[in-house]
């Protein structure tokens, strides 16, 4: 890549993930991105949607982070993230993520 073409994505803002129940994305995981938000830093989850090229952010929560964490999601991995809501009577947003795994004979796997 040229300086040219850096310079553009480097400028190009990360769209945001919409947090509507069912909403998902496929891609792959570019890792973190460092925010400051009203003087507090958060942390941003980067995804490369293939769908539309496009790069997302979803904002980390514990229970998102846990979720990638236990899935062992490392950047360049393919995966998806759906956003499951709120659970009723619950103050936590759940999540559900795939991670696409290449066995060693070349079959797919999806590890849930």
């Amino acid at each position: 890549m040229d300086l040219r073409e850096a310079i553009k994505r480097a400028q190009k803002r990360l769209k945001d993930f919409a947090l509507e129940e069912g909403n998902f994305i496929v891609g792959i995981y570019k890792g973190v991105k460092e925010v400051e938000v009203k003087g507090r830093k958060r942390i941003l989850h980067r995804i490369l949607n293939e769908e539309d090229g496009e790069e997302y952010g979803i904002w980390n929560t514990t229970v998102l982070q846990e979720e990638l964490r236990r899935q062992n999601v490392k950047i360049g991995d393919r995966i998806a993230i759906k956003y499951c809501g709120k659970p009723e009577g619950k103050n936590y947003h759940d999540w559900i993520i795939l991670k696409d795994m290449e066995e060693k004979n070349g079959a797919k796997n999806l590890s849930i």
